[in-house]
């Protein structure tokens, strides 16, 4: 009781506190709790939601104390396109495993929308409508976003650059941002996330449960997004870009439809993923580019990935899959001692736009750069490009000829593949 009486104590303190910043209201028509205009420096939390919640007795939000959990209970909309900034957080060094359980749709307002705003979308400033779960750099906080679905037919999730219009219909635009920290996201049975030119910081986190595409049609607005680190599981889909996109040390498992899919657009990088027990690790149908691997370990799906050609907008696509992997040279001499300041070079032995030559030079141990180090020896292990009227794309293994030299001493060494990360491969300088 004393617990329930501080956290009661101060979230009516942080009420007070936001009532001269914040707007919150409820809209009746749309079942929607709408917050507008809380700055980063005093963003809106379950626990003000909650002590508004009892002010005005909409009985919305409830209150576990036992787990630290919030409950809404109708749409919950953060921003509303008015010209202000909104800021909602979920998660502290108070509350560490602080959990949101969502009894509705969350919407994460534009900042421009198509009839209501002048100008073009990517000349007018950009105005943040954040949902932040946990707190970057800090692991101890492990908050939790959950969907429980309000009936079978019924499903609830994120909508990122979407706001409820006076109508009570939904308006999409541009903007809708969506940060999250060592956190998690989900629960059986919920929608996806769509994001609209939005952006998005997913860190650490674990997304599972969705029955669509957990990032539906995510975007890179201004190239600031950021994902590294996140499990996507248990679900029917990862993650489907449509953007200019780099996502670092991810795992893709257990998902019954397809890993990575095509919404038009995917120009992704996929650095240090893993995948594995998936139905289909890709879906490429649409874009004109398409996915490059670096260092990712890539179980076969139980059915073979997609990669065809259509026409899309009047032009015939021919999306494709690259796997890149990084290796290692090292060289020695005839006694076996290293041998420093050695030139290396790796030709592929097949013309191809996606098999490039790569350059290193050896160090005092005699070996090229090694991980975290910069001027490394990257190879194209694969590509796979859709072929006009087949469903089987083209594939195309590299292989390399590698030619060390120093002093004019020179040694070569053919065939070589990039068909493991990180592979040590020795060469002697005669």
């Amino acid at each position: 009781m004393i617990k329930k009486i501080k956290l009661t104590l101060a979230a009516s303190l942080m009420l007070v506190r936001m009532s001269g910043i914040c707007g919150i209201v409820y809209d009746k028509k749309s079942n929607t709790i709408k917050i507008s205009d809380c700055p980063s420096d005093m963003p809106c939390t379950p626990a003000g939601l909650y002590s508004l919640d009892q002010t005005q007795d909409w009985g919305k939000v409830a209150y576990d104390e036992k787990t630290d959990t919030y409950t809404v209970s109708c749409n919950l909309q953060i921003g509303d396109n008015d010209g202000t900034e909104t800021f909602f957080q979920v998660g502290s060094t108070d509350n560490p495993k602080e959990t949101l359980v969502m009894r509705g749709n969350i919407y994460l307002a534009p900042f421009w929308v198509k009839g209501e705003n002048t100008g073009l979308y990517y000349r007018v400033p950009v105005l943040h409508n954040r949902l932040t779960l946990g707190v970057e750099g800090n692991k101890e906080i492990t908050p939790a976003l959950k969907f429980s679905p309000v009936s079978v037919k019924n499903k609830t999730g994120i909508y990122s650059g979407t706001k409820i219009g006076v109508d009570g219909k939904n308006k999409s635009g541009v903007g809708g941002e969506l940060f999250t920290f060592n956190a998690t996201v989900g629960s059986a049975g919920y929608k996806y996330y769509r994001n609209t030119l939005g952006m998005v910081k997913l860190v650490n986190t674990t997304f599972s449960g969705s029955i669509n595409e957990l990032v539906y049609g995510l975007a890179n607005f201004k190239r600031n997004s950021v994902i590294d680190g996140c499990t996507f599981k248990d679900s029917r889909y990862g993650a489907g870009v449509n953007a200019t996109l780099t996502l670092r040390n991810c795992v893709f498992e257990n998902l019954s439809v397809c890993a990575v899919s095509d919404p038009g657009g995917i120009n992704a990088k996929l650095i240090n993923c893993v995948f594995k027990n998936n139905q289909q690790n890709f879906r490429l149908q649409i874009t004109a580019k398409g996915v490059t691997l670096v260092d990712c370990e890539v179980a076969p799906g139980k059915v073979p990935d997609t990669i065809t050609s259509r026409k899309f907008r009047g032009t015939m696509r021919f999306p494709k899959l690259v796997s890149t992997r990084h290796i290692v040279v090292k060289v020695v001499d005839s006694t076996g001692k290293p041998v420093a300041g050695a030139e290396v070079s790796a030709i592929p032995e097949q013309k191809s736009a996606e098999a490039a030559p790569a350059k290193a030079k050896t160090d005092s141990n005699g070996l090229t750069p090694g991980n975290d180090a910069k001027k490394t020896l990257l190879l194209a292990e694969y590509c796979k490009q859709a072929v006009e009227g087949s469903d089987t794309p083209k594939e195309t293994t590299f292989s390399y000829k590698v030619t060390v030299s120093k002093a004019g001493k020179t040694a070569v060494i053919s065939g070589v593949k990039a068909d493991k990360s990180w592979q040590q491969i020795e060469v002697t300088l005669k």
